[in-house]
């Protein structure tokens, strides 16, 4: 009596667990264009945040979407994605800005030294700041 009860209920758990993760996996892509900016902050205090406490900029930046100000030191276009680089802290690091295509062409009128505002989501710290995904305001 107990096996006619505890296969059917095996295979609706299976059913319903593959069918989330169905949904999970197709869901459309969430860009920052409609989220708001959790923190608004210059480039130069974003990379002393993380290059003095990783630990605890992580806690606070990990995976938000973050408004970043300052000056651009590079821009790199390469494929689908372009890449502006906004000066940190001197010639130490900086914060590595992240735009696809898809979302955003960066406009040609962005040039060196320009001073931009960019929305991302913050990816992490490996030498410089990541931000993906990102917009210029």
């Amino acid at each position: 009596m107990k096996q006619r009860i505890a296969i059917p209920a095996i295979i609706g758990i299976v059913l319903l667990a593959s069918l989330y993760g169905y949904y999970k996996y197709n869901r459309p892509h969430q860009g920052v264009e409609s989220n708001k900016a959790a923190y608004q902050i210059s480039a130069s205090q974003l990379y002393k945040d993380f290059a003095s406490d990783e630990e605890s900029a992580n806690k606070k930046y990990l995976d938000k979407v973050i408004s970043v100000k300052g000056h651009v030191i590079s821009i790199q276009h390469s494929g689908y994605q372009n890449i502006i680089q906004l000066n940190g802290e001197g010639n130490s690091g900086g914060i590595s800005c992240l735009f696809s295509n898809t979302n955003q062409n960066v406009e040609s009128d962005i040039k060196e030294n320009d001073e931009i505002t960019v929305k991302g989501k913050c990816s992490g710290f490996l030498m410089d700041v990541n931000l993906v995904d990102c917009i210029k305001e």
